[in-house]
């Protein structure tokens, strides 16, 4: 497959991008995969799914949400609102680029994991993506309790008397009492949207609930599930991102 990085430009900032296609011939569909809190597009379960995906004409696009990855922005654009256009502008990018009829509605799909799950729904509240397959892995239903637990050394009243939480892994990111309530705002409690989607999920999840995803799909009756047996959020033992990847691309064949 053939790799590519480049920038689609937003209203303010320049939102990098790596593509996966097709080492031969036009790719006919894309995916666009999200990351989750505190990663970035070089998502080695994304690249894993590019493999799979671009020999079945597939192509695959990652970006970095507001200051993660190589983002040229800090933590002030790390908005839910701000991700939703960055995705936006990524899918109508995709649009543009594989020439696909106006709407693109059945040709370009979307993969997105944890944090970016959460950003997906509140996004495929918009009937532009009607026509789109999601898969939701490991999503982050209820990501202001997440959040809480990432910052278990603060407590929300500290952050909400001005606290600062140190965030992420290679990139650090200071987030404070704002983007908890932003989270919150945003809330996929009374969600719903008519896309199909497929969400898998460990029943070992050590981050988001089994339980609250489970009823975040029962409550939804486009959305089916997978439980994998034994995995974690992270899905690290051996065969189980093999199983995600599996999963996913038999969804957006059928």
């Amino acid at each position: 497959m053939k790799k590519k990085y480049f920038t689609v430009e937003g209203d303010e900032y320049a939102i990098p991008c790596l593509s996966y296609e097709p080492e031969e011939g036009k790719a006919e569909r894309v995916i666009i995969a999200f990351h989750g809190f505190g990663g970035d597009k070089e998502s080695s379960e994304v690249e894993r799914l590019a493999e799979v995906a671009t020999d079945k004409n597939y192509a695959v696009i990652c970006f970095d949400f507001p200051c993660h990855g190589a983002s040229p922005v800090n933590e002030e654009y790390f908005t839910v609102d701000n991700c939703i256009a960055d995705a936006s502008r990524i899918y109508a990018f995709a649009k543009e680029k594989y020439f696909f009829d106006a709407s693109g509605e059945g040709k370009i799909h979307f993969f997105a994991t944890s944090f970016g799950a959460f950003v997906l729904a509140n996004m495929l509240k918009n009937d532009e993506f009607a026509g789109s397959k999601a898969v939701f892995r490991a999503p982050a239903v209820m990501m202001h309790e997440t959040f809480e637990n990432i910052i278990s050394n603060y407590t929300i009243a500290e952050l909400a008397k001005g606290a600062v939480a140190e965030c992420g892994f290679e990139r650090k990111m200071r987030l404070g009492y704002g983007f908890y309530a932003d989270l919150k705002d945003h809330s996929l409690e009374d969600v719903f949207f008519s896309n199909p989607v497929l969400m898998i999920y460990g029943d070992r999840d050590d981050v988001v609930s089994p339980d609250h995803m489970g009823a975040f799909a029962g409550a939804r009756s486009n959305i089916r599930s997978k439980v994998i047996c034994g995995a974690d959020h992270r899905f690290k033992n051996k065969g189980e991102l093999d199983l995600v990847v599996k999963y996913s691309v038999d969804f957006f064949e059928e």
